[in-house]
């Protein structure tokens, strides 16, 4: 049997990221037990997401479940308790687009996308 080794890239593991949304939620390790806790950890990854960009770069979704890649800049997100979660935004040829989905069902993609506006569009989460 061969052995291989290779170095770790300094990026944190993801045990790490998941015992930080841990703390952040308040959530058990490795446990979701309500759609409450799902709309709040969705929350917190897109707000740690857009803390992380700089001033000339707004979060993009690549979304994958439609026969080909949609992608959309978000600028509104609400839950729907007990189960929907709604993603309102625009395309990038500007057309309104409104994603609502079961959060069973959620896989999406966040990228650091150019801005389309001088100032760069922030998300607001809505209960």
């Amino acid at each position: 049997m061969t052995e291989y080794s290779v170095a770790s890239p300094t990026v944190p593991s993801f045990d790490y990221m998941f015992k930080t949304q841990t703390e952040k939620t308040g959530v058990a390790y490795g446990r979701i037990n309500s759609e409450e806790e799902v709309c709040k950890a969705i929350q917190d990854y897109f707000e740690q997401f857009e803390a992380e960009l700089d001033s000339s770069h707004e979060i993009s979704m690549c979304l994958a479940s439609f026969g080909k890649d949609v992608d959309f800049r978000p600028e509104k997100v609400s839950f729907y308790l007990p189960s929907l979660i709604t993603f309102i935004g625009v395309n990038d040829s500007g057309e309104k687009v409104q994603l609502v989905q079961h959060i069973s069902q959620l896989s999406y993609l966040l990228r650091a996308a150019e801005k389309l506006n001088e100032v760069p569009t922030r998300i607001v989460f809505h209960p």
